[in-house]
């Protein structure tokens, strides 16, 4: 009788103990090195993820899967292998990693990395804690509106003057161009949507196939997500860049880019030259 009165108490600890994984599309999560450095997932949508490494100072892109409190991370390609089609050892070194989901923290359990062309043997013991924590002011989920969003063949503006404005136009297959009128070039990558907020991932400048890899000039790989709401589209802002900005005298709610009404998608796509 006292085993399984024990038996009971164990199984049911567990039971509280274990935690749903929430959806994770749309948010961020960080593992601090430093005050100031850090670690990051982004889980894009409901299977794709963006990790950062600021060690190394390179992503990695993949997909994850969750399973009651544990959350699978697949790696697939590193952000600069496709420069190195011949010298895979300058590749990312790519694998899978298992966390632990509790209370908007995730921990990470078990590891297991591909490496000389087979996968290693799985570490589950490691010298310290890595725990990632949720941003909470990585503002993406919000619900500002119920339809739909769709951005194919249309053109965004975002007025520095009464003349000068910078623009996004976004294509109908995922890719999108914008410029910045301040610098003077422009910028192509790829887009996708989530609710009411639109990830943007810059792949290069216009300008930077002019200068080596490496240098200050290119303007490279970058990312940025814009929430809409009544109709305009607002950069997605910590608390502490709100701050700057109005240090500086500005009003961050007057940061946002409106629908070009006149323009009309020719059919064309607006490409990466």
């Amino acid at each position: 009788m006292k085993k399984i009165i024990l038996l009971f108490c164990v199984l049911l600890f567990q039971c509280i103990q274990s935690q749903e994984v929430p959806n994770l599309a749309g948010t961020k999560w960080k593992n601090y090195i430093t005050d100031t450095a850090y670690n990051y997932i982004l889980f894009t949508d409901d299977t794709n993820y963006v990790s950062y490494d600021c060690e190394i100072g390179e992503k990695v892109f993949g997909n994850y899967f969750v399973r009651n409190d544990t959350i699978l991370l697949i790696d697939k390609k590193g952000e600069f292998d496709e420069q190195f089609p011949n010298n895979p050892e300058h590749r990312a070194l790519l694998g899978k990693v298992k966390y632990l989901y509790r209370n908007d923290r995730i921990k990470l359990i078990w590891s297991q990395i591909f490496y000389m062309n087979k996968w290693q043997k799985p570490l589950t013991n490691f010298e310290m804690d890595v725990i990632y924590y949720k941003d909470k002011s990585f503002l993406i989920n919000c619900s500002y509106s119920q339809e739909k969003l769709l951005l194919g063949g249309t053109k965004w503006k975002f007025y520095i003057t009464k003349d000068a404005f910078n623009y996004i136009i976004f294509n109908p297959d995922s890719s999108y161009i914008s410029y910045s009128c301040e610098v003077d070039e422009k910028y192509f990558g790829k887009y996708s949507v989530r609710k009411d907020t639109i990830f943007l991932f810059q792949e290069k400048g216009e300008y930077d196939d002019e200068f080596p890899e490496g240098s200050i000039h290119r303007a490279g790989k970058d990312e940025e997500q814009l929430l809409y709401k009544n109709e305009k589209l607002y950069p997605a802002l910590s608390e502490e860049e709100k701050l700057k900005i109005k240090e500086h005298g500005f009003d961050f709610k007057k940061f946002f880019f409106i629908k070009d009404e006149e323009y009309k998608y020719s059919g064309k796509l607006h490409k990466n030259p």
